[in-house]
């Protein structure tokens, strides 16, 4: 499963709070495209879609869509001027961090 900082879990929260989103948690699934071919998709969702793993990290309910799970094995979610994935997965990432092969 993917695993939040503490940075990234508290800019979570913080923008889940001004949306209305209270106990809501974070929706993660893959989506082709991006430079390198995949990229990260973030939803605040109030619960698991129905192809979804559920979790938790940093204080932080996680729903990871089962087909993306295994390229998400081992991934760190940070935040340092915005949300940035390390992913031991990625064979290659774009400069941004969005997308990886």
């Amino acid at each position: 499963m993917i695993s939040l900082t503490k940075a990234a879990a508290e800019a979570l929260l913080s923008l889940f709070q001004e949306e209305g989103a209270l106990g809501w948690g974070l929706r993660v699934q893959l989506v082709g495209g991006g430079c390198e071919g995949l990229y990260y998709d973030l939803q605040p969702a109030p619960g698991p879609g129905p192809e979804d793993d559920e979790g938790e990290s940093a204080g932080l309910r996680l729903f990871v869509d089962r087909r993306a799970r295994p390229l998400l094995e081992g991934a760190t979610l940070d935040y340092r001027d915005g949300l940035r994935f390390s992913n031991p997965n990625a064979r290659r990432t774009c400069r941004c961090g969005a997308s990886f092969r």
